[in-house]
């Protein structure tokens, strides 16, 4: 070999190492995102190891470091402030990035099945009059203080450490293209407690609860072993059970969040007894996963359809319903907004309004807001009279 070619060698492997060993960060953490307010939020990447990181945030003069490990992975606790910005995050190990336009606020996850995927673009988009006086308002109020997130579709059978997505400003384009829930929700929120509010956005149409929850939650219950005994060689991968917990949620719960607003039911209508276990299961997974309490999990129960099955629509509401044992969580009915023959209603603008409302009663304290309807708890036949009396629960609703 002879010199020039041991000379272009080594630069090549100079090269090559500098393009594998560059400072990385996960898609969450990039420009126009929220960060949660009041938090001790983690911010973490990629980069050579033993590289010693510099993180610093222009609402403090504080410095926090860290040290790749051997894997090159890093990460620093960077405690934030009152609800603000925007900022900058100045990052650097072997290179220098820089994160603009951070806003302090609420990051809520918006996840679930196809009526929290459905986008404005998917109901005739601005040209359909049910979303006429949105767009008017959009482009009148223009929404600075919220952020869209979207994740890309995923599935993996192991837990990935990131995924493909942006943080996006709001306007009538990107809106149109995001969860139509998920947006109402946060303008809602947005309108009434006035800060900052990031939604990110994963989810996917058609897919069960299952899919969504972590298969050390699944084989370390022996209530869910329906779902572990199950074949689902012949299905989809996103349907597979942890499939879309592993590339579409664990790569999320290192991220400082508020809560999480969910929308799904459709897919297990076949299995809805089952699905009194699983779903709860879920929640205490996701929970446990972000290891910060028992955030504020509110959710959707499903509208009435007609299914080719009798009843099982009924028992997911049931299940649903059920749920609400679980601490912080809400529910959401839609049985007067729904429609027998489309199994996507169209209106979601209700639907986020309703979410947000748990949110601000249940969450941020606000009084005096209705968020909820009666919720039965026992009936009593008169043995005079022989009168039907049903008593609600006392739960401030």
């Amino acid at each position: 070999m002879t010199s020039k070619t041991i000379f272009f060698l080594l630069i090549f492997l100079i090269l090559v190492q500098s393009a594998v060993s560059q400072l990385r960060l996960p898609a969450v953490i990039s420009d126009n995102m929220v960060l949660q307010r009041n938090a001790e939020a983690r911010i973490w990447g990629w980069d050579n190891p033993g590289v010693q990181v510099n993180v610093r945030a222009g609402w403090t003069l504080d410095e926090f470091k860290a040290q790749a490990d051997a894997n090159g992975e890093w990460s620093v606790i960077l405690p934030t402030t009152i609800a603000g910005g925007p900022y900058n995050i100045y990052i650097k190990g072997s290179n220098e990035i820089v994160v603009s336009n951070i806003l302090l606020g609420d990051v809520w996850i918006c996840s679930g099945q196809s009526n929290m995927e459905y986008k404005i673009n998917w109901m005739g988009g601005w040209g359909n009059p049910w979303f006429e006086m949105d767009s008017i308002d959009i482009e009148k109020n223009k929404y600075p203080l919220i952020r869209l997130f979207q994740l890309e579709k995923n599935a993996s059978d192991t837990p990935l450490s990131d995924f493909e997505g942006e943080w996006m400003p709001v306007n009538t384009v990107t809106v149109a293209e995001f969860s139509a829930v998920a947006f109402f929700f946060g303008r809602e929120l947005n309108r009434k407690i006035g800060v900052p509010v990031g939604l990110v956005s994963t989810n996917w149409g058609g897919t069960p609860a299952e899919a969504w929850t972590s298969r050390e939650s699944l084989d370390g219950n022996d209530e869910l072993q329906y779902y572990t005994d199950r074949g689902y060689s012949d299905m989809p991968e996103e349907k597979k059970p942890s499939r879309l917990y592993n590339a579409m949620i664990h790569p999320l719960v290192k991220m400082a969040i508020t809560g999480v607003i969910w929308y799904q039911g459709e897919a297990n209508r076949n299995d809805a007894l089952h699905y009194r276990k699983l779903f709860p299961a879920m929640i205490k997974d996701w929970r446990k996963q972000f290891n910060q309490g028992d955030f504020p999990f509110y959710y959707v129960q499903i509208a009435p359809y007609n299914y080719d099955k009798p009843m099982g629509g009924a028992l997911v509401r049931e299940a649903q319903l059920m749920t609400l044992e679980l601490p912080e969580t809400g529910m959401v009915v839609t049985t007067d907004i729904g429609d027998p023959e489309n199994i996507h209603p169209v209106k979601k603008q209700e639907v986020g309004r309703r979410l947000a409302r748990n949110a601000l009663a249940l969450h941020y304290g606000v009084k005096g807001l209705t968020y909820s309807g009666p919720i039965f708890e026992r009936m009593e036949i008169g043995e005079e009279d022989c009168r039907l009396r049903l008593s609600e629960q006392m739960t401030g609703r």
